[in-house]
Parts: C-alpha cells; sequence; structure tokens
C-alpha cells in the first residue's frame, strides 16, 4: 500500500516558485493528459530535466501521472491526501488561466517559501506585532527575523505602521489569498 503524501504548503510553494517548473505546470494545465517528451519539447527543456520537474509536482500532489504503455502521461489532479493540494490547484489553474504574470506569481509563491515565515504569518493573525517581538514569541532570531519580515512586507502579505507593528496586509490577488489562507490553516 502507498503510503500518503503530507508535503507541507511551504515545500509546495517552493516547488512551484521556480520560473521553469512553473511552465512546465502551465503545459500540463492547458494541454491536459500530455506526455513527458511532449512537455520538453514545448518548453524547450531536456527530458531528463522535465521528467524531475514533473515528479516534484506530481509528490506535492497537484498532478496524477498514468502510464500507458512506455509513456507516462501527466494531468492536472489533485492528490486526496494532501491537504493543500486541491486548493492551490483549483487557484494555480485560475492564475495560469488568466495569465497572471510569472513575475507576480513567484512573488506570491516564494512568500511561503520558509516555515519560518509561514510561522510568522500565523504569529501575526493572532496578534500583531513589532519584528522583535513576533521573532522572540517564535525563538527566531533577531537578524532572521528582520530578513523574513522584510520579505513578506516586500511581497505584500505583511504591512508595517509608522510606529512598527506588523500586521497581515489585504492580499493583492486570488491566488495571494489562498495562499494566506493555506498558510493559516
Amino acid at each position: 500500500m502507498k503510503a500518503p503524501l503530507a508535503p507541507t504548503i511551504w515545500r509546495t510553494c517552493r516547488v512551484l516558485a521556480c520560473a521553469r517548473r512553473l511552465k512546465v505546470f502551465k503545459v500540463v494545465v492547458e494541454k491536459g493528459p500530455v506526455c513527458v517528451k511532449d512537455v520538453a519539447r514545448i518548453c524547450r527543456m531536456p527530458e531528463n530535466t522535465t521528467t524531475q520537474y514533473l515528479r516534484a509536482l506530481q509528490a506535492r500532489g497537484l498532478l496524477a501521472a498514468n502510464r500507458k504503455s512506455r509513456w507516462v502521461y501527466y494531468v492536472p489532479q489533485a492528490d486526496p491526501s494532501v491537504q493543500h493540494a486541491e486548493v492551490l490547484l483549483a487557484v494555480m489553474r485560475k492564475a495560469l488561466g488568466r495569465n497572471e504574470p510569472n513575475a507576480e506569481m513567484l512573488a506570491a509563491l516564494t512568500a511561503y517559501t520558509h516555515p519560518r515565515r509561514i510561522a510568522m504569518v500565523r504569529q501575526l493573525a493572532s496578534k500583531p506585532g513589532t519584528v522583535p517581538d513576533v521573532g522572540y514569541a517564535l525563538g527566531i532570531s533577531y537578524p532572521a527575523s528582520y530578513r523574513h519580515m522584510e520579505k513578506l512586507v516586500r511581497r505584500g502579505v505583511v504591512q508595517m505602521t509608522e510606529k512598527g507593528i506588523c500586521q497581515l496586509a489585504t492580499p493583492a490577488s486570488e491566488l495571494a489569498a489562498s495562499l494566506l489562507q493555506a498558510a493559516l490553516a
């Protein structure tokens, strides 16, 4: 029996927050069942690299692989055993369908590519505070707290008041809102 997948939201975002993997993912979402060879040709990538990217996306519960003879076909399908897969797949399909700029998608995704940033977002959801207060509450060093908070501010997840109080910002896109909800879950 296959063990259920349990990827974390930050690792899933890390897989998606790569322009080349996002390009591969977009091809699968747009073309439906597609084999590695065709994805590699469309993306102009070596087949072995394309295979690695597709497997990484499959391991995060965003794609399903079906073998037909010697060919493996990938289709966008959420793995029900992966906590955030259904929500992320749905919102990524919408973002890709609207041809949302890659830079905006990558910025939204990279906000959540580290467990400390997710912990900071959760802390701010329960209680806004200064960077040192948030870092202290989570046991994160002063320099690391500022570095992670700066990334969250630059990506529009957190806003800082004139008095230095950090609080969650209103998400700028549906993708950003869905990622925030997934991080808070």
